[in-house]
């Protein structure tokens, strides 16, 4: 964010009182005789080679008006210097009051970014039941699909039945073509700024009411035919999903099969996917996406611990967090393995302490692959339920199709 963004976003909304300065006028030879000077700069001084730029007849005229107040070029050097740091008072004040409106400890966090972070936090979390999350385990990241194999296993759906309070997994006709992962570069919009996006409805300008203006809201999956996806992994700004698309194309073809409305998605696409080949703006974008990997088959057994076939040859990636896989030699058979007859993987993980001022190399072990996942209930089809307050395990079930 520029310095007068931030004073017009924060301040009082004035973003000029920085005023002007020729500083391509002197060098470090003649500094002191040209602001010694008491007639005012000329116009061709505040032309700019750097930035190709030239001061304009209205501008040229308010720094007139402003250095008839001052006796040398010294004397407005120190005015311009000391508006550029009045300018960020009110807006350092409107921070300070934010910290106290939501009891947000300064001391506890390292930077300004980190205070702007937790009084996001805050605002999405005012209106928030907390009894809502009762019994919720772990943080965002979980698995509820762990076995994926195109041409073999079926898109499934949950269905609640709150009568009778089951939950039932219900396997569809719809056979598994792909999967795919898809990362954001650039998850949620800076509350703290004005950029706009078309689709975000909190970032624009207050209207008189305190009501936020220029954005349209979009039910999450309302483009999607959601009968032929469904969600395998993710965490805080990633997911991967396997796809029941066109049997006659490869596994690059993302997400084209399911989408519902294609004038809809080829007006809109632009807003989330890259649209400029090798382009790192057009990536980083507020929302945009990438797909991170795409593949034929996905097993994951828990948050952050999964594998993926990445092509026809059977080459995979696996992520398993906390497992330095460069001296722990991770297989897809191991994965499979933990799958089919619980089998453990354990890893040794190394790494170097220093104790009464001696470094010594530790060797760690731990289980690596467990097939544990304490977030979800895991139905014998590998399929997993959240958990229902009032629901036990014998309340869950599946059915094939």
């Amino acid at each position: 964010m520029e310095l007068k963004q931030a004073a017009k976003d924060f301040g009082d909304g004035y973003d000029d009182k920085k005023g002007l300065f020729p500083y391509e006028a002197f060098n470090t030879d003649n500094v002191n005789e040209i602001l010694s000077k008491s007639e005012p700069f000329s116009m061709e001084d505040f032309n700019s080679s750097l930035k190709k730029t030239k001061i304009s007849q209205k501008d040229y005229q308010i720094y007139l008006d402003d250095a008839k107040r001052f006796k040398n070029r010294w004397d407005y050097l120190q005015f311009h210097n000391e508006q550029d740091t009045y300018i960020m008072i009110k807006p350092l004040m409107t921070l300070i009051s934010l910290q106290f409106k939501y009891k947000i400890d300064m001391f506890s966090f390292m930077s300004m970014a980190a205070c702007s972070n937790a009084i996001k936090y805050a605002k999405a979390y005012e209106d928030f039941d907390i009894n809502v999350r009762k019994l919720i385990t772990g943080g965002l990241s979980n698995v509820m699909n762990r076995v994926n194999r195109s041409g073999i296993d079926f898109i499934k759906r949950l269905w609640y039945d709150k009568d009778n309070k089951k939950v039932t997994i219900l396997t569809t006709d719809h056979r598994i073509t792909h999967v795919v992962g898809v990362d954001f570069n650039s998850l949620y919009p800076s509350v703290m700024s004005s950029e706009q996006h078309q689709f975000i409805k909190y970032a624009g300008s207050l209207d008189s009411k305190g009501v936020y203006t220029g954005g349209k809201m979009y039910m999450c999956g309302s483009q999607t035919d959601m009968s032929r996806i469904h969600f395998i992994e993710g965490d805080t700004d990633s997911a991967y999903w396997a796809v029941s698309g066109n049997v006659n194309e490869d596994f690059t073809q993302q997400f084209n099969a399911v989408v519902k409305d294609r004038d809809f998605y080829n007006e809109n696409a632009k807003y989330y996917f890259p649209t400029i080949r090798g382009d790192i703006y057009d990536e980083k974008k507020i929302l945009g996406l990438s797909i991170e990997r795409q593949g034929i088959s996905m097993t994951a057994l828990a948050p952050k611990n999964y594998m993926i076939e990445t092509n026809y040859n059977g080459n995979s990636k696996i992520k398993l967090k906390g497992v330095n896989q460069k001296t722990n030699k991770i297989t897809k058979e191991q994965i499979v393995d933990c799958i089919e007859e619980g089998k453990i993987t354990k890893c040794t993980n190394m790494r170097l302490g220093q104790k009464n001022h001696q470094m010594s190399q530790l060797a760690i072990e731990k289980n690596g692959i467990t097939g544990i996942h304490d977030k979800m209930i895991v139905l014998e089809n590998q399929s997993c339920c959240p958990f229902i307050f009032g629901l036990s395990s014998k309340d869950y079930s599946f059915q094939d199709s």
